[in-house]
């Protein structure tokens, strides 16, 4: 291990990347832009797959349950994935496309899957509400 410097850490001190990584501090920083871009897009695809998951647990449910209200929760979450599927590829398509860092801070993707999840859990609520008054 080397003894800390006395001088302060400039692009001009930083030692040589070794072959393969990156070359200069601009690299460097372009690269630590893009990887944490690629850890969002990530973020998304694995938001998508729960999405379709809780699809295929709400499909089930439509299909073995004697309620038929429930199917109507199935359709909202099929038409939810649908909508969670367009943000994420089109999020994802702007995370890749700009080199520089300039790709938004994802505020409408964002308020898009908020609003189509909630529209999911609100029928869901109403769903199960209409069950426990046809019960009572």
């Amino acid at each position: 291990m080397t003894p800390p410097s006395d001088r302060p850490v400039t692009p001009e001190n930083l030692p040589a990347a070794p072959q393969g990584l990156a070359a200069t501090p601009q690299d460097s920083v372009a690269t630590a832009q893009g990887l944490a871009a690629e850890r969002t897009a990530l973020a998304w695809r694995r938001t998508a797959i729960g999405c379709m998951a809780n699809l295929l647990l709400f499909v089930r449910a439509a299909a073995t349950s004697e309620y038929r209200p429930v199917v109507i929760l199935a359709v909202v979450a099929i038409a939810a994935l649908a909508v969670v599927t367009v943000v994420c590829v089109r999020r994802g398509a702007v995370l890749h496309s700009h080199r520089k860092g300039n790709w938004g801070n994802g505020r409408r993707s964002i308020t898009a899957f908020a609003g189509t999840i909630s529209a999911v859990v609100a029928t869901a609520l109403g769903i199960a509400f209409a069950y426990a008054v046809s019960a009572a």
